[in-house]
């Protein structure tokens, strides 16, 4: 009788929690802040989500993310902390690790948790979602092997286990869609290897909302 009442509840809370997912839009993302590299200054500007906000920026690191200036629509000329301070996000996503991927991986995972509490610290009732790092295709791969899925898949597992250890810290992995059976950006996704094309940047964006945490 335990065990029947155990999936009642588990198939109730699993129904409970499609309702939420059914009725979520992109106006989800009204009040957040996505932090991130280059891919992220294309899903501002090819997928924008609702009336979210991007700080984000060619070669954009969690080594050098703290001295860059933003100046887009959003922000004019203002660093990561003017922008943390100036407002109070519902929720804050950041997507960094794929221009460190080289760096050595314990300083690189020591650097994101230091970008990961300041974040924490300068927005106390944001949730916080920690988007994976999105793999490369297998001729940039072959070229420069810190970019291998195995590399970052790596450096992924490090990123989830940080999300892991802290209260209201969500790991997603939208990039998944994306890849072929070896975890390579797949063939007619990405005009460069490394950065998906407008069609893709505007599936990415609906594979956020698909993943769009629920508390």
């Amino acid at each position: 009788a335990k065990k029947k009442k155990e999936e009642l509840a588990k198939k109730k809370a699993k129904e409970e929690e499609r309702k939420k997912r059914a009725a979520i839009d992109e106006h989800y993302f009204d009040n957040t802040l996505f932090i991130g590299d280059s891919k992220m200054v294309e899903l501002a500007e090819w997928g924008p989500l609702g009336k979210a906000k991007y700080f984000c920026g060619v070669s954009y690191s969690v080594f050098n993310i703290f001295s860059e200036k933003v100046s887009n629509k959003w922000f004019k000329n203002k660093t990561l902390e003017q922008a943390l301070s100036a407002h109070q996000y519902d929720q804050v996503y950041i997507e960094l690790g794929y221009n460190e991927s080289g760096y050595p991986y314990e300083s690189l995972i020591k650097q994101y948790e230091e970008v990961l509490d300041y974040v924490r610290d300068a927005q106390p009732d944001a949730r916080i979602v920690l988007h994976a790092v999105m793999h490369a295709s297998k001729s940039v791969a072959e070229a420069e092997p810190a970019y291998s899925p195995k590399n970052l898949d790596k450096i992924n597992r490090g990123i989830k286990k940080l999300a892991k250890e802290r209260d209201r810290v969500f790991y997603v992995d939208p990039g998944k869609p994306f890849y072929d059976k070896d975890g390579y950006l797949k063939e007619g996704t990405s005009f460069d290897g490394e950065h998906l094309d407008v069609e893709h940047t505007e599936k990415w964006s609906k594979e956020i909302l698909k993943r769009a945490v629920i508390e």
